[in-house]
């Protein structure tokens, strides 16, 4: 018996594959959610495989799509007692969303454990949007649910938290799967002279009907393709008349890279109108280094409204991201700061989501490690017709601080001649302080017309509770792991460092200790491990003059606060004017 096993999440990869290896059957697992879990079925289909094992929304899709049998791995009781678990100290508000088995269940489980948990029942994937958009009105910020509701969920600025399975419903799945192989005869389809014949072009052909159905595709990317087109045209309705009224409809496309070349051409058939796409793969975007292009990723009606929750219990948090949110109305360019690790690009992706160009590109250039070479190019490439589907989007501008002068010169070059994008900038050092002597004063009025400052962990303390939550639920879903939560102890551990490596410091402690863990807590031994640092404050040379230890406790405090110049003046007690007439003098004496 050959079975193919479909993992909607790399965790679950994990389980399968572990648990797969005592099973009397060959196994296949691979990781896809949705579209390419289907793709993965459809291949498998082909090649003979027996039974599918997946896991819901990819189940449900697969089920509809291929002539095998599908098995479901189910949510446990005790799969869902363990998130209730995780999230019942999260501050804020939760809820979980997801069709009846999920939602009833869950239900069933908070009121076993007395644990008030908001639970929605949906009947169709399509109502998870609105759904989900309803619950961020109302405020709350936590959502419980399948890989479906999870990832629509985050693509709304939402915290998704995944309903994980655990080992017992895999077990069950795979006794399933052995029964259906004995009572079931696999049918296979067969497909006529005009098939083969389509399916050996070399161009694809997709067909739909007026209501986005796939009425015919000649490869195994039917969904990736129409995916492609309604992101191009937004309202289907629309694109039936612009192909009607022209007869034939030529327009290009960019996804994962590549530029498509699409021709659209209108049918009738039993009085049923269809839209036949043929369509061909033009030209890659060069391959660069630092360039990161997202396109037409929210298919939300408006503009997320994530900025308007309360996402933090620190109130500098809550302020940056009311400023943030009063800054969305504006359009001018932003320049967040902070220190390194603080999340400003995903702060800068949350404003370009609750703008007005939610449903434009978000265009991200890592200053850092992008050349001249490849900056030039990409300044040329907005600023010509050749890819207009950057038109209007926002331009992220990771780590500015870091661009070579002779590079700040092309930026601003590019940036004059292309300036219907939103520029949204970055930086983890006070960027005023290098105009004059490493950045262009011109291109800092340009990209800091306002500004935000995210304040360090350290600072906002009260946030690592909440964030350990998410890290483990995030780990959970990578690892196959079922970590319920954090002991009191390990909690009060992680409380004590500074954190000069902000959140994304705190993640890899938590990432670690979730892999070394073997119970479902993190206990203190498995922090304590995961914290390989010396957290003690360094020592300062105390010999020479009272000017040259001034000297070192300035660089030590300036370090510590990543060169932050208004937080380091502030730390010593002394104004910024001061502190930059001291900093000349050290420069002057060295």
């Amino acid at each position: 018996m050959k079975v193919l096993a479909i993992a909607p999440y790399p965790g679950l990869k994990e389980l399968l594959s572990d648990i797969g290896s005592e099973q009397p059957f060959e196994l296949r697992v691979e990781t896809g959610d949705l579209n390419a879990g289907l793709q993965y079925a459809q291949e498998a289909e082909k090649n003979g495989t027996d039974v599918i094992v997946s896991r819901g929304g990819t189940a449900e899709l697969i089920q509809e799509k291929v002539s095998i049998p599908v098995i479901d791995i189910e949510v446990s009781g005790y799969d869902m007692l363990r998130v209730i678990t995780l999230i019942k100290d999260f501050p804020g508000k939760a809820a979980i969303v997801g069709f009846s088995a999920i939602a009833e269940g869950a239900s069933a489980v908070c009121s076993l454990v007395d644990i008030e948990v908001k639970t929605i029942t949906i009947t169709e994937a399509d109502e998870v949007y609105s759904k989900l958009e309803s619950l961020q009105r109302s405020g709350y910020q936590v959502i419980v649910g399948d890989v479906i509701t999870v990832k629509i969920a985050e693509e709304l600025g939402l915290n998704g938290i995944l309903l994980t399975s655990g080992k017992e419903s895999v077990i069950k799945a795979f006794n399933e799967a052995r029964k259906s192989f004995n009572i079931i005869e696999n049918m296979r389809m067969q497909y006529g002279i005009s098939d083969a014949v389509l399916r050996n072009m070399q161009q694809y052909v997709l067909v739909l009907n007026q209501d986005q159905k796939i009425i015919y595709c000649n490869g195994q990317q039917a969904n990736y393709l129409k995916e492609m087109i309604m992101n191009y045209f937004k309202d289907f309705d629309n694109a039936v008349e612009q192909v009607n009224d022209t007869s034939l409809l030529h327009f290009f496309c960019e996804k994962d890279g590549f530029i498509w070349g699409i021709q659209a051409e209108g049918i009738l058939k039993n009085n049923n109108q269809l839209i036949v796409f043929f369509i061909n793969k033009e030209d890659k975007l060069k391959t660069i280094n630092g360039l990161n292009v997202k396109i037409n990723q929210h298919r939300v009606t408006g503009p997320s409204t994530v900025l308007k929750g309360r996402l933090s219990e620190n109130y500098k948090m809550n302020n940056m991201y009311e400023k943030a949110l009063r800054f969305t109305k504006a359009d001018k360019n932003i320049l967040i700061e902070g220190e390194r690790g603080t999340g400003k690009e995903r702060t800068a992706e949350l404003i370009h989501l609750s703008s007005e160009r939610h449903q434009e590109p978000f265009v991200t250039v890592n200053c850092e490690i992008i050349n001249q070479e490849d900056l030039e190019y990409i300044m040329n490439l907005f600023s010509s017709k050749l890819f207009p589907f950057v038109n209007g989007g926002t331009l992220f501008l990771k780590n500015i601080h870091l661009l070579p002068i002779a590079n700040q010169k092309n930026l601003m070059t590019g940036i004059e001649a292309y300036s219907n994008m939103h520029i949204i900038s970055s930086a983890s050092k006070e960027l005023s302080s290098l105009v004059q002597d490493a950045f262009l004063s011109s291109l800092y009025e340009k990209v800091a017309e306002l500004r935000i400052f995210i304040p360090p962990l350290r600072e906002r303390k009260e946030d690592i509770e909440s964030l350990i939550s998410l890290f483990i639920n995030e780990c959970n879903i990578r690892y196959g792991k079922q970590i319920s939560g954090v002991r009191e102890e390990s909690l009060s551990l992680l409380q004590q460092p500074n954190w000069y490596g902000n959140v994304s410091e705190l993640y890899k402690v938590i990432e670690e200790a979730v892999l070394i863990s073997n119970n479902s807590y993190l206990e203190e031994e498995d922090i304590n491990e995961a914290l390989l640092y010396d957290w003690e404050k360094k020592e300062i040379n105390l010999s020479g003059t009272l000017s040259e230890i001034e000297t070192r406790i300035i660089e030590e405090v300036l370090e510590q606060e990543n060169f932050n110049h208004s937080q380091t003046a502030k730390r010593l007690g002394i104004n910024r004017t001061t502190l930059w007439r001291k900093l000349k003098q050290k420069n002057n004496n060295e």
